[in-house]
């Protein structure tokens, strides 16, 4: 099923811009809650049955960071409102998405993405 809604945790400006670089490229763990809140800030109350499905970071990356960066803001999301986090998407192969525009992202979502074992 296609996503219905997406929410954008804030203005693109150089103060977030600044915060996302540092959390993901400079080992800024401690930005995970600041992201999650303010998309908890932003986003309306969903019903309890909403499953939160994190997107997969190449494995690499996480050894390489020491954390999984989307996984902590989707698990820190889930628990302050109550949802169910489901990490059910698996990511085949590592095409890097930094730099590539946006029909390249699209096309490696498409190749690279899949449901994984659990719902099987």
């Amino acid at each position: 099923m296609p996503y219905v809604k997406a929410w954008c945790a804030g203005i693109h400006t150089e103060s977030l811009r600044h915060l996302v670089k540092q959390y993901k490229f400079e080992y800024a763990k401690a930005a995970a809650p600041v992201l999650a809140d303010l998309l908890l800030a932003r986003v309306s109350e969903l019903p309890s049955n909403t499953v939160i499905v994190p997107i997969p970071t190449v494995a690499a990356h996480i050894r390489q960071r020491g954390y999984n960066h989307i996984g902590l803001i989707a698990r820190r999301f889930a628990k302050k409102r109550r949802l169910t986090l489901q990490p059910v998407i698996e990511r085949v192969g590592s095409d890097r998405q930094h730099g590539a525009g946006c029909s390249e992202r699209i096309a490696q979502a498409k190749k690279h993405f899949g449901f994984g074992k659990r719902l099987m």
